[in-house]
């Protein structure tokens, strides 16, 4: 156990795997859509934890962010957009090794809720179904044995500058202030778009034009762009 908390397998944890254990894991692998319905929980104001029920709408965005190499989502408010992000985080980082995933926010508050619920929904797996932590597990970032890492930045800091990220995933980008999100992105992207198997999710609710988001989203409608 991670800081004696029973639900943090750490390195080293052994389990006794039954073959329908085996089968189930690679299900949830395989499947994005498979793993959030039927291991993903949530925390329901009136009846508690219980496995998320995705809308249609809900599953065509998590396999376009799975099937797509940069994904641009225009949403409205209380759509489940964290959610979403939640699940694909901890999917990505939980079956594939040595990916580092970034989340960067308009508000570092913003930021850490997310990531809080990247972490709630972690200890809430079965434990033979988690990646075990490996000694890195706050709130800010969660690094688990197969090599993958999960951390959180805005850009009114440094620390995302110049790391090297294969999945970027930005929250609420249309409301990220230009003489912030231009320095950041223009230092980041290079980055990620110079592998070839990195990925980039942007999302925001509507804010205007003139901004990043703004100008990715419609050269995506209008088939300008490779989002």
């Amino acid at each position: 156990m991670y800081m004696n908390n029973p639900n943090l397998p750490s390195r080293g944890a052994e389990f006794e795997y039954t073959p329908e254990m085996i089968s189930e894991i690679k299900k949830c692998e395989d499947s994005i859509l498979y793993f959030a319905e039927n291991y993903f929980n949530i925390l329901n104001m009136d009846e508690g934890r219980q496995k998320i029920k995705l809308y249609p709408a809900q599953k065509r965005i998590l396999k376009g962010m799975k099937n797509n190499r940069f994904f641009v989502l225009l949403a409205s408010r209380q759509v489940g957009k964290s959610s979403l992000m939640t699940i694909y985080m901890l999917w990505l980082a939980n079956f594939f090794p040595d990916l580092k995933i970034l989340l960067v926010a308009n508000k570092e508050a913003t930021a850490i809720e997310i990531f809080g619920r990247v972490r709630m929904a972690y200890e809430m797996l079965p434990n033979w179904l988690k990646c075990p932590v490996d000694g890195e597990y706050g709130k800010t970032s969660m690094v688990l044995e197969n090599g993958s890492k999960i951390s959180i930045s805005t850009t009114t800091g440094t620390a995302a500058r110049g790391q090297a990220v294969n999945v970027l995933i930005i929250d609420e980008c249309a409301f990220i202030e230009t003489h912030l999100m231009d320095p950041f992105w223009a230092s980041v992207f290079p980055i990620i778009s110079s592998s070839k198997k990195s990925k980039v999710f942007m999302c925001s609710t509507p804010n205007g034009t003139g901004n990043l988001f703004h100008a990715i989203y419609k050269g995506a409608t209008e088939g300008k762009n490779n989002w």
